[in-house]
């Protein structure tokens, strides 16, 4: 799915190192919903898009949806 997307080797591993860790969770919690919005908001999509590539926070999509 990941190279579906033309993502990197290196970003798959990262993912894949997060889920071990447990820093990566695919279904976000309801605050982290509400966080990323508030970070669309006032930070725009760039630094949204910054905080879901260090898996801070959920992809821009699910902000908007939001």
């Amino acid at each position: 799915m990941a190279l579906s997307r033309h993502q990197s080797i290196s970003h798959i591993v990262t993912k894949v190192l997060s889920a071990i860790h447990k820093l990566y969770t695919p279904n976000p919690s309801q605050d982290d919903k509400h966080l990323a919005f508030v970070v669309l908001k006032f930070g725009g999509p760039t630094l949204l898009s910054i905080s879901h590539q260090a898996g801070l926070l959920p992809h821009e999509s699910t902000a908007y949806r939001m």
